[in-house]
């Protein structure tokens, strides 16, 4: 497969849509590759640190549910 081909649109192509994705990690550099990475390929990326999230006291699922990633 090209780089650069889109792996990540729903629907017909007319009227494609990115898919949302959400990427959790520990470690900021994996956060910005896979974003990289995802993003190149189509997908809307939304990324969350989750070593900030537990010093936070922020709820996991809180924020998954807040960034509706797609299924």
């Amino acid at each position: 497969m090209p780089a650069g081909t889109d792996l990540a649109t729903t629907g017909r192509v007319a009227d494609a849509k990115p898919v949302r994705a959400l990427v959790m990690d520990s470690s900021a550099d994996t956060l910005d590759l896979l974003r990289q990475y995802l993003e190149f390929h189509g997908f809307a990326v939304e990324t969350c640190n989750l070593g900030r999230l537990r010093r936070e006291g922020i709820d996991i699922a809180e924020t998954v549910a807040r960034v509706h990633p797609d299924d």
